[in-house]
């Protein structure tokens, strides 16, 4: 035993250890060293140097650091819970507790209770708290678990690259309380280890559980069912969920047909978890009626149950699901579709019949054939007469090429046989400059216009429309960017305008045929003056001549005679028409264009023959006019999600990452 030069301060030799205690000596030393103090160093194994080192430093902490901490009187009950938790701290072999109950009733109070009161049971203490209110501000877990590593590691080791790595080292050797609290949301993200969720109803207050990227989860208790406040759920990259061989996705009996989901859900990505569409992937959401986000993507269905019934769903992606064949009768309130990669897909169409998105991700659909109200590309070889109808004489030519160009979301890959687009209720088709007489127009001019009146129907027979033809040829590749238009113009208030989604490229110099009908007849009424041009607005396209002929039907031909004309062409069309009356047929924003100097100012004022301004069509749509801003996918769909908060953000509209497209080739 040394002296020390300030007061109350005892010094202990104990072989290579110097310890210092700033504590009354007599009540320590007596009761520890009673029989331990000898004249010199103390000649022990360094294992009973830790030993005895480890008995005088708990009973320092029983009569110096141990504080009496009681709970406040006001908390009704909570003495009782106090003994029975510590009463399980100190027997129950269990190893996790969960503290559930209504905001304010005590929670918190409690936990920092049983933490003080058992602090000398445990060689580490670790209280998380407000962790919910910590991933939210900081947009990842990386803070959490620096924090978890300091308090169990402690300092001056790595935080976050091997954080864990040493954490799970000293949890093996030491006893630990550690106090996790959640304020309504739980995330396991990257959880390698995790394999099973179980008890999850012990957390009835939930609203956000994110279980994403955990490569080794199999199975999620059907318990999960019974958070009647889970609002937002992210299972995605969960690629061994789906292929447990022994139970189903909820748990149960490999009878069970159905996953058992919360009806509260919101948002819910279920994305590369091998989704296949059989039974035990039924994928109905029967009661899931809340879903407004939905996320299915690098699934191995090829079609998906009618989804009517969710009338809140606005956002769907199923993005490199490559045996997706088609998507049909989507709710009508959906604002964006994502299917990039889809390879498969060849058919959308929409409850409503209406193609009403907002934002549609269709990138490498290469399959894709029709969308309905928007667009249907198909090849003639694949049509019969009757749909063809007055056409029907380019069956002949059905083996014949052309180079389509311009929409590379849907040509790419896709067979250049000659193929019929609807669009606008318009149909068009691009031909090689072949010689045939059904092709000659009635009125021929070799300019780019020409005018004429419409003459009285022959006996027996009703007008039903009008052919637009002209011929072309692209004197450079700057071809691809060809902006120019179609219009049809008459003294009796039909005024058009029309531009294609797909040009065809002659290529090697020759020339090239557009072929148009527009079904207006009910509209064009004999005397009527029908101006009929091509405008070409930018990029080498030279035009060799137009024509126009009217299309007539058999007196006995049913025909939409009461609906309006502009119904007859293609729908509601509203969306379509600018200030001045005129129908800008289009589905691209060429207003950007002009903003990089590829088109001259001024340009639609050219095109509508009136003055405007170029900006009504600037932010132009698949759907027409820009509308207010909406974006779903962002919206902060129950009050306790904020998506910056999982690290969750919109697909690229242009373009996929890499590591999807390795993904689905592993499919």
């Amino acid at each position: 035993m040394e002296t020390s030069p300030y007061e109350g301060c005892r010094i202990v030799r104990l072989g290579s250890f110097r310890v210092c205690f700033f504590v009354p000596a007599y009540n320590l030393i007596g009761l520890f060293l009673c029989e331990r103090i000898y004249e010199g160093p103390v000649n022990v194994s360094p294992e009973s140097e830790t030993e005895f080192l480890k008995e005088i430093i708990d009973n320092v902490y029983c009569k110096v650091g141990h504080k009496i901490v009681n709970l406040p009187r006001n908390l009704t009950g909570m003495n009782a819970r106090d003994k029975d938790i510590n009463s399980w701290l100190k027997q129950s072999n269990n190893k996790v507790l969960i503290i559930c109950g209504m905001g304010g009733s005590g929670k918190t109070t409690l936990a920092e209770y049983i933490v003080s009161s058992n602090r000398q049971h445990f060689e580490i203490i670790s209280f998380l708290k407000d962790m919910g209110s910590i991933h939210q501000k900081q947009g990842n877990i990386d803070v959490l678990i620096q924090q978890f590593a300091k308090d169990i590691v402690g300092e001056g080791k790595p935080q976050v690259s091997y954080g864990r790595y040493y954490t799970n080292r000293v949890l093996k050797r030491k006893k630990a309380l550690i106090v996790l609290q959640l304020l309504k949301s739980l995330n396991l993200q990257s959880s390698k280890s995790l394999s099973t969720i179980r008890n999850i109803y012990r957390l009835p207050n939930i609203e956000t559980l994110i279980l994403c990227q955990c490569d080794e989860l199999v199975d999620v208790c059907e318990t999960i069912g019974d958070l009647k406040n889970l609002a937002l759920l992210d299972m995605s990259e969960c690629p061994k969920l789906s292929r447990n061989p022994t139970s189903t996705f909820g748990g149960g009996s490999p009878q069970q047909t159905s996953f058992s989901l919360p009806h509260s859900l919101v948002w819910l990505s279920i994305r590369d978890c091998g989704l296949d569409g059989t039974e035990k992937f039924p994928l109905s959401f029967s009661i899931q009626q809340k879903l407004q986000y939905l996320d299915l993507g690098i699934g191995l269905f090829e079609s998906l149950p009618n989804y009517n019934h969710l009338e809140n769903l606005r956002v769907l992606h199923v993005t490199l699901s490559c045996r997706l064949k088609w998507l049909l009768c989507l709710p009508s309130a959906l604002a964006e579709l994502y299917v990039y990669g889809c390879s498969s897909l060849y058919k959308i169409t929409f409850e409503s019949h209406r193609f009403t998105l907002h934002e549609f991700g269709y990138d490498d659909c290469y399959q894709l054939s029709e969308v309905e109200d928007f667009f249907k590309l198909v090849p003639v070889a694949r049509l019969d007469e009757t749909d063809l109808g007055h056409l029907k004489w380019l069956k002949k030519y059905q083996h014949h090429h052309v180079f389509l160009i311009r929409d590379d979301q849907i040509m790419k890959n896709r067979s250049q046989r000659i193929q019929m687009l609807y669009e606008f209720g318009i149909l068009s088709t691009h031909l090689p400059d072949i010689k045939d007489p059904n092709i000659t127009p009635e009125y021929i001019s070799e300019s780019t216009s020409l005018s004429f009146e419409v003459p009285s129907s022959p006996m027996d027979r009703r007008l039903k429309g009008l052919n637009l033809t002209f011929k072309y040829t692209v004197l450079s590749l700057s071809g691809r960017d060809c902006t120019w238009f179609a219009k049809i113009r008459t003294n009796n208030g039909v005024d058009l305008m029309y531009n294609p989604i797909v040009f065809g490229d002659p290529e090697d110099g020759g020339a090239g045929i557009w072929l148009s009908y527009w079904p207006i007849g009910s509209k064009l009424l004999v005397g009527d003056e029908v101006n009929v041009s091509v405008i070409v607005m930018s990029g080498i396209l030279k035009v060799h001549g137009c024509g126009a002929s009217l299309v007539y039907a058999d007196a006995d031909e049913t025909m939409e005679i009461n609906m309006r004309w502009i119904e007859t062409l293609g729908g509601d069309l509203s969306a379509f028409q600018l200030m001045t009356g005129a129908y800008y047929l289009c589905r691209r924003d060429f207003f950007k264009l002009m903003e990089v100097g590829r088109l001259a100012p001024g340009w639609l004022s050219i095109l509508v023959g009136d003055t405007i301004d170029d900006r009504e069509v600037r932010g132009w749509r698949k759907t027409g006019r820009p509308k207010p801003s909406f974006n779903p996918s962002q919206t902060e769909f129950y009050p306790s999600f904020n998506q910056s908060r999982i690290g969750l953000s919109r697909p690229s509209l242009t373009k996929l990452p890499d590591s999807l497209y390795t993904e689905a080739k592993k499919l």
